[in-house]
């Protein structure tokens, strides 16, 4: 993996944002302006709270979706933090910021920092006012779920791009071993995390980390809908799978976007044999790889 810079680096608040009943957690939109419209109508209908996690944008490469997003956000006085790709956005650097494991093919590091170059273009060419508000978006973030500490960032709890929340890294003993001492050390409950586009949910002694996978795509196989993070004191009818840790509820709950209008939205936008077609059409089109069963670690129990 990737080393990820020192401006990458987490410093937590030391209390909450705001406190919630219910709330919602969006990782990895990825410009879906559907899905967006489908996540704000589920918050609206049972009085949730939304955090915006990162990689808010990352399809829309045209300047009436991406400004769709932001204007929505800011509308409804939303809390949004910064993705590796808003990061990035901000500071003006060639690439994405992803910092992949090391296993990660050339074709898709290269294709991703394409993708973002083209982003790039776009704020400097249409969107520049976007810039600043990227700059002042936190990393972190911490808001209360009845009583309970819910730490908020796109990677893992070190850092904004951090790939310690995959899957992979989530079912080794050592990686639960050290999540462990640090939701006991800083009093935290849930990690809710995304960024690697993949989802995982484990239960531990100490704490719950919950990564999302996408909120704007297919996350398994055959399934065209995204996920979010619900946490609530009462259990949504519509979880995919979830845990209880103390008094709260920590859900996958489904976002089931009109996936023929997404596509057909992506197609205009990025042209046959484009990075975004080559690495992410199948999906989109298809669904991802894998069953819902290999993203619960342990601790969570299946609900569809």
């Amino acid at each position: 993996m990737s080393s990820c810079p020192l401006s990458y680096a987490l410093n937590f608040p030391s209390g909450p944002k705001f406190q919630s009943r219910c709330l919602y957690v969006v990782g990895g939109l990825y410009g879906n302006v559907f899905a967006l419209n489908e996540i704000l109508a589920m918050a609206d209908a049972e009085g949730a709270d939304v955090v915006f996690n990162g990689d808010i944008h990352w399809f829309d490469a045209e300047t009436k979706s991406f400004c769709q997003i932001e204007r929505e956000i800011e509308k409804r006085a939303l809390t949004a933090i910064n993705g590796n790709v808003e990061f990035e956005l901000a500071s003006g650097q060639n690439g994405c910021g992803c910092f992949y494991p090391s296993c990660t093919d050339a074709g898709t590091i290269n294709r991703s920092n394409l993708i973002h170059a083209r982003l790039s273009r776009l704020i400097k060419e249409g969107c520049e006012q976007f810039i600043e508000i990227f700059k002042k978006r936190a990393k972190c973030e911490l808001v209360s779920v009845g009583g309970a500490n819910i730490a908020i960032t796109h990677g893992d709890e070190k850092f904004l791009a951090g790939w310690g929340c995959s899957r992979e890294n989530l079912a080794q003993k050592d990686r639960q071993d050290e999540l462990n001492l640090w939701f006991k050390e800083r009093k935290f409950d849930v990690l809710a995390c995304t960024h690697t586009c993949a989802p995982a949910a484990i239960a531990l002694e100490n704490g719950v980390v919950i990564n999302n996978g996408a909120a704007g795509m297919p996350n398994f196989a055959g399934k065209l809908y995204g996920l979010i993070t619900r946490i609530a004191l009462k259990p949504s009818k519509e979880a995919i799978y979830r845990a209880k840790h103390g008094e709260i509820y920590i859900e996958a709950l489904p976002v089931r976007y009109d996936a023929v209008k997404f596509l057909g939205w992506f197609d205009q936008i990025w042209q046959a044999q484009s990075p975004a077609v080559i690495s992410y059409r199948d999906r989109i089109a298809n669904g991802s790889e894998g069953e819902i069963k290999e993203a619960m670690l342990g601790g969570f129990w299946q609900i569809y």
